[in-house]
């Protein structure tokens, strides 16, 4: 986007899209889906991008989903880069009180990929517009994964990866959102981790 206000754009943008993305992310944790269960979610996922012209590919097992963006040299080999968000929920009650609670007995947006869902999606129908526009160079690939929880769900979106480790994964902490180098939360694992400090007669390591 050389010689552009990249982020008066987004601001417009947000300023007309920021209701129905609110929205759209509380439809989805209204409506929370078990790995490899989120029917639902990769349909109305496909139905919006579908609506900003952009063609979702539904992924083997029927969830899960993949769409990419052509800017300038997108279809020339131009530089790709890939933006993931996973959809599964947690098999968990929703215990607060809200509007938009989980509909779904024992199951809870309670990771926030519901969130994670309605930003990739937010980024796509911006993207998108920008592309629209001549804008965009290179390609944008959207993966939205399901089964993020469990065993197998990186396998599920294998169709996503690109030749190069070139996709980002999106996390919100406290109301932020970090957007680590490199490869990140690529399958569920576990490890075990230790730390040592000086002793000390306060409750802080140090203090």
């Amino acid at each position: 986007m050389r010689g552009h206000d990249l982020p008066g754009a987004l601001d417009a943008f947000l300023s007309g899209h920021t209701d129905e993305l609110i929205a759209f992310r509380r439809d989805l944790h209204a409506h929370p889906e078990l790995g490899y269960h989120e029917h639902r979610t990769t349909r109305i996922i496909a139905a919006r991008l579908a609506a900003a012209g952009l063609r979702a590919a539904v992924l083997p097992k029927g969830t899960g989903l993949l769409a990419d963006i052509d800017g300038a040299n997108g279809r020339a080999g131009g530089p790709v880069v890939a933006l993931r968000a996973d959809l599964d929920a947690l098999p968990v009650p929703d215990e607060k009180n809200v509007p938009y609670r989980s509909t779904v007995r024992n199951a809870c947006h309670a990771c926030g990929h519901d969130v994670h869902t309605a930003i990739l999606v937010g980024t796509g129908l911006f993207l998108a517009r920008l592309a629209a526009a001549g804008e965009l160079r290179g390609r944008v690939r959207l993966v939205f994964q399901p089964a993020e929880e469990i065993p197998g769900g990186r396998s599920a979106c294998a169709l996503g990866r690109l030749p190069q480790p070139a996709t980002k994964s999106s996390s919100v902490w406290l109301g932020r959102v970090g957007i680590p180098h490199g490869r990140t939360s690529p399958q569920t694992s576990y490890m075990r981790w230790e730390k040592s400090s000086p002793s000390c007669r306060r409750r802080y390591p140090g203090g």
